[in-house]
């Protein structure tokens, strides 16, 4: 638990990594991650210090590469303020991603009411069990009661030893005035025993720690993070609660489901939509969606209909391939 070193950081977050952290939390954690966010997600936060439950809350929202958060801060101090975030992330290819996020206030105190913030940061995945970020906070050196703020710096490296369900990572946290010896590191672990069952926390280098755990269901997850010091034990919490348009991978669930394919018209390369017209899904979407219901134990056939296709051969090959490729995996499928 480092120590807050700029008023415009977040004080009540979920577990997270600048190093990878690629959902909604990406927004406070590392805008970079946005980069690799598909679909939809809202959260809905709520801290707290005693059984009272009386604390911060924040909305969290997110679609795709764009987010936005709203939090309600300062609940346990004599200033009220409020905090928006909005944050974007690029993805230039499979590997490398970057992303930015802007932040203002809104309160009666005048100092935080002024105040604004610029943050930008990286993600790079050279290898699909590493993953390393960057971010720098403060960019613009904002002004808080009369003192300009100093550019912090959050970096970090992550890995999962050759499976998805753990991940351990160091994080350093430091400004532009101070050598690399005054460098705070937290180190980190998740991991998943049981489909959407996460257990998760970190230690930093004076010891104190943190502990947490999350439960996901298909489209619902809730979980609670708290934060403990050495010697004075449990000092605060955050327990939140969302909806996610992708599936969570959980072992709460019903088995047995089947992909619904329908295949139409043209099949577009890349993205397009002007006017009211419908978005069309990319042959690249659709072939992820194919390679996801191959990768689910729970979808066990497919229902596939085709109606007026017009596509090249190259498409159709790909199509081809993707199709045989999930009717030879080592469930039974079913086809209409």
């Amino acid at each position: 638990i480092y120590s807050q070193t700029s008023p415009s950081l977040s004080p009540n977050l979920p577990f997270g990594s600048v190093a990878y952290s690629d959902d909604i939390w990406s927004i406070q954690h590392n805008p970079a991650g946005l980069g690799l966010s598909r679909g939809w997600q809202w959260y809905y936060t709520h801290s707290y210090v005693d059984s009272t439950f009386e604390g911060d809350k924040a909305l969290f929202l997110s679609a795709g590469p764009v987010g936005f958060s709203a939090e309600w801060l300062g609940q346990q101090l004599t200033s009220k303020y409020r905090k928006y975030t909005l944050a974007h992330g690029i993805k230039f290819d499979e590997r490398l991603f970057i992303g930015t996020s802007y932040a203002w206030f809104g309160s009666r105190n005048k100092d935080f009411d002024k105040l604004s913030s610029w943050s930008a940061g990286i993600v790079l995945r050279p290898h699909r069990y590493l993953s390393i970020g960057a971010k720098a906070i403060d960019l613009n050196r904002p002004k808080f009661q009369n003192q300009r703020i100093d550019i912090s710096f959050n970096y970090g490296v992550a890995i999962r030893p050759l499976t998805d369900r753990i991940t351990l990572a160091v994080d350093g946290f430091s400004t532009e005035k101070q050598s690399w010896e005054d460098i705070k590191y937290t180190y980190k672990l998740e991991t998943e025993p049981l489909e959407g069952l996460i257990f998760y926390g970190f230690l930093d280098q004076d010891r104190n720690y943190s502990l947490g755990m999350k439960i996901n269901f298909p489209n619902f997850g809730l979980g609670s993070f708290n934060f403990f010091h050495k010697d004075k034990g449990f000092q605060n919490g955050v327990s939140y609660v969302g909806f996610s348009g992708n599936r969570y991978r959980t072992h709460l669930e019903r088995k047995n489901n089947l992909l619904n394919l329908k295949l139409s018209g043209e099949i577009p390369e890349e993205s397009r939509s002007g006017g009211f017209s419908a978005k069309r899904k990319t042959i690249y979407q659709i072939l992820n969606q194919i390679q996801k219901a191959k990768e689910d134990r729970t979808i066990s056939g497919l229902i596939l209909r085709i109606e007026s296709l017009n596509l090249g051969l190259a498409k159709v090959q790909e199509l081809r391939d993707a199709l045989f490729d999930l009717t030879t995996a080592d469930v039974c499928r079913k086809y209409l």
